[in-house]
């Protein structure tokens, strides 16, 4: 969700990955009106970040290893990017 409004974001990608085993993971991209699950094996550890256009990436996210059939919600706020400076203007 956008940090500033709240409001939902309309396209995000998830990265994820096994922190025990860097080589265990890898990312989805969700479009507005698609359900937002990520499913992982039970019992296993996972680092998440969430990124969108225009938005800071996340902090990386740690969730620990789930039983089976037990899930987690999540909401993840993003910040807006702070717009570069156009070449050749100083920032004062």
């Amino acid at each position: 969700m956008d940090g500033a409004t709240h409001e939902p974001l309309l396209k995000i990608s998830v990265s994820f990955r096994n922190p025990e085993n860097m080589r265990q993971g890898g990312s989805v991209m969700w479009a507005p009106g698609e359900p937002h699950e990520l499913m992982i094996p039970s019992s296993t550890s996972v680092n998440i970040q969430v990124r969108a256009e225009g938005y800071r990436p996340s902090e990386q996210i740690g969730v620990g290893p789930l039983s089976p059939g037990e899930t987690q919600d999540m909401t993840v706020s993003l910040q807006r990017q702070a717009n570069p400076s156009p070449v050749g203007e100083q920032v004062q």
